[in-house]
């Protein structure tokens, strides 16, 4: 893997990963629905910090709602973490979840949506 960017914030701070390469496997069992253990950042929500991965969002899939990202929610703390590894996508990209290809495009409210790439 192709490691694109080092720094996000100084707490936490990020290791970031260009997801390309990588099929997500949702090997996390939530009884309603597979997630996966890995998050996923997403930039190019905001002219102003375009060169940023600002947005993280985690990928699963339920038989009702089908593969899906929701948005994780975001805490400025003071206290040290520890650095986190995560997986960075711009909009307009394609990610592979199972063996399955998707695009990632923008959704209202910051939010991404996963399109079906045809014939995968």
């Amino acid at each position: 893997m192709t490691k694109t960017s080092y720094i996000l914030a100084d707490y936490p701070a990020y290791i970031i990963y260009d997801g390309m390469l990588c099929d997500f496997r949702l090997s996390e069992d939530k009884g309603y629905c597979r997630t996966c253990p890995a998050e996923i950042r997403v930039r190019g929500f905001s002219k102003k910090y375009s060169n940023d991965y600002l947005n993280s969002f985690t990928i699963g899939f339920s038989e009702k709602e089908g593969y899906w990202a929701y948005g994780n929610s975001t805490m400025i703390s003071d206290s040290e973490q520890a650095k986190g590894v995560c997986f960075g996508f711009d909009l307009g990209d394609t990610i592979r979840i199972e063996g399955k290809l998707f695009t990632i495009e923008a959704a209202p409210n910051n939010n991404i949506k996963l399109v079906p790439v045809s014939g995968t």
